[in-house]
């Protein structure tokens, strides 16, 4: 203890305290229904010692000494303030304390062997009612005032000048004790609190330092689980393009010479569309890749907005009609001529408009709109697809991150075409927002400084998006690839493919797969030989199975509704088509497989 030295500041002594308080409440309570069992009982010893009269003369005080302390009881159960607390403590020694002293007065004064009483009152501070060493000094002082006012009331006494030495001698070393043992206690008492509150922190910081590594574990588990995600989406994307120029190319050549112009025509048309689709895709990644590292340059030109917003409009078009979807213009009056770089946000228009294409159905409509807001170019793209879900709204434009990661997903891509626009509109100095209702459509919003630099002296030459562009062949093709949209969106116009009565004896072939792309090179190629059915999903595969009873059945792993495997499963548990062979084409690996 010598070598503790404890230095607190007012706060940790306060929180000192705070956590003694109810222990010492605690403790008042107990010594008060003690000390109000204790009293009465001591009848016993004025009988004992001073005989039956001494008992009917002082019952009266005891009991009304122990009502005193019953009331102290009542109190400390109904306040518990820190102040309130410590003078209901300091007051339950005083009916104790004036009783004895009163009964020394009536007996023999300081020959009284009542004197005892007053060391057990004190005792009983050091070992019961955890007052700290003020309080005790307090009590000590309180007992022997007391005692000295009882002896001097009642007088001299024979032998009283020895006796009285005696007992003053004791009461005041049982005083010292009591302090000393008082300072003592508190000092560990105190020591116990600031270690636990040491070992509180370290818990705390331990349980912070916890939480940190599980929220980063987490992260990692989720980051690793968004890079096989990623890389089977993007194997799955990437493989059906190379598939559709390989096997095209590789017909031509095992075929040369033999194919019509209009089969010829057909394989290049599948290879060019399958490139451009490849080129696009792997441009989205390398722009992705340069705009993380920073490597990205801002080149401001002159532009006719009107006739920008319109020629995106007239770029996708054909997707759009392709698809049933109307597609609206407009541009606010007075938006002139603009300074931005045409480039990017022609990137950016034409990504969001090629996912609200995407997520809109067939008879839907899209507008697309241009207006001033205060300093900045306000682009709308707004479409009456199926909304987004609240919960998947803050993460649209997170890289790589699609709200459906099954097999079963509806919709093609990577997720990095609305982190592409994202990217692209902070270059340019501005900011991209979404608001979406399912069931009602969606608003991108893109938002641009009017002027995103500073205008030269000499204006450089308005921008024509009708005009061709410069850098030769390969900015020429990169512009195609541009404009062509990296997933191909199947036609509002189904065709009659769903015919009951066969044109020959051919065996009956069902094709399932959502990619247009690979639907049409498998029928150009298999229509020979089969009679062809076509499903583009899941269900689809199931019903027509069930209701056309092919040969064969040539299926896509990944594909909405259902994929390739609960499709088999299903026609496995259908009596009907239990026998039906089916071959399964994927680009996806996968245990279950």
């Amino acid at each position: 203890m010598d070598n503790l030295r404890i230095l607190v500041n007012a706060e940790t002594w306060r929180a000192f305290d705070n956590y003694e308080r109810p222990i010492r409440v605690r403790n008042f309570q107990v010594c008060c229904l003690v000390a109000m069992c204790l009293m009465p009982a001591g009848s016993v010893l004025d009988a004992g010692v001073y005989g039956w009269n001494t008992v009917v003369a002082f019952l009266p005080v005891r009991l009304f000494s122990a009502f005193l302390l019953f009331c102290l009881w009542l109190a400390l159960r109904i306040y518990h303030g820190y102040r309130t607390v410590r003078i209901l403590g300091l007051v339950i020694a005083l009916p104790i304390v004036m009783c004895i002293s009163w009964m020394i007065y009536k007996t023999e004064g300081a020959a009284s062997p009542y004197y005892a009483g007053l060391n057990l009152v004190m005792l009983g501070v050091a070992v019961l009612m955890r007052w700290n060493t003020q309080d005790s000094v307090i009590v000590v002082v309180l007992t022997l005032v007391s005692y000295l006012s009882a002896v001097w009331a009642h007088g001299s006494h024979p032998n009283s000048a020895s006796l009285f030495f005696n007992n003053i001698y004791f009461l005041f070393v049982t005083g010292v004790i009591v302090v000393v043992g008082t300072w003592v206690y508190t000092r560990i008492r105190l020591s116990e609190f600031l270690m636990r509150l040491s070992l509180d922190e370290s818990k705390s910081e331990l349980q912070e330092a916890n939480a940190k590594l599980s929220d980063n574990y987490a992260r990692l588990r989720q980051l690793d689980e968004s890079k096989s995600r990623f890389f089977a989406n993007i194997s799955h994307e990437l493989r059906t393009p190379l598939t559709l120029l390989i096997a095209p190319l590789e017909r031509l050549g095992s075929r040369r010479g033999k194919l019509s112009p209009d089969e010829e025509r057909g394989l290049l048309t599948t290879m060019r569309e399958n490139a451009m689709r490849l080129l696009k895709l792997i441009n989205d990644l390398l722009d992705l890749a340069r705009l993380e590292s920073g490597r990205v340059q801002v080149n401001v030109r002159r532009l006719e907005l009107t006739g920008f917003i319109r020629s995106m409009a007239d770029a996708v078009m054909s997707f759009a009609d392709n698809k049933g979807i109307e597609v609206q213009t407009d541009v606010e009056k007075g938006l002139d001529v603009i300074y931005t770089d045409v480039e990017k946000l022609e990137r950016i228009c034409l990504n969001l408009i090629f996912n609200a294409i995407k997520f809109t159905s067939t008879e839907g409509r899209i507008k697309f709109s241009a207006a001033r807001d205060g300093e900045w170019l306000r682009i709308d793209v707004r479409d009456s697809g199926m909304g987004i879900a609240p919960e998947h709204l803050p993460h649209i434009f997170d890289r790589f991150w699609q709200a459906d990661t099954t097999m079963q997903r509806k919709f093609q891509g990577m997720g990095i075409g609305l982190a592409l626009v994202k990217e692209l509109s902070e270059a340019l100095g501005g900011s991209v927002s979404a608001e979406s209702e399912l069931g009602r459509g969606t608003v991108m919003t893109v938002r641009l400084p009017f002027t995103a630099a500073v205008i030269p002296v000499t204006q450089p030459e308005l921008f024509d998006v009708s005009q061709k562009e410069d850098g030769g062949w390969v900015g020429s093709l990169y512009r195609r690839a541009e404009l062509h949209p990296s997933i191909k969106f199947h036609s509002a116009d189904e065709p009659e493919i769903d015919r009951i009565e066969q044109t020959g004896s051919k065996p009956k072939l069902l094709i399932a797969d959502d990619e247009p792309g690979m639907l049409s090179f498998l029928r150009s190629q298999l229509s020979g030989q089969f009679e062809i059915f076509e499903a583009i999903d899941g269900n689809q595969a199931v019903e027509k199975a069930t209701r056309f009873i092919p040969d064969v059945i040539l299926s896509d792993m990944m594909m909405p509704g259902k994929d390739g495997l609960q499709v088999c499963r299903e026609l496995r548990a259908q009596e009907a088509t239990r026998a039906i062979p089916i071959v399964l084409l994927t680009a996806h690996a996968d245990e279950e497989t």
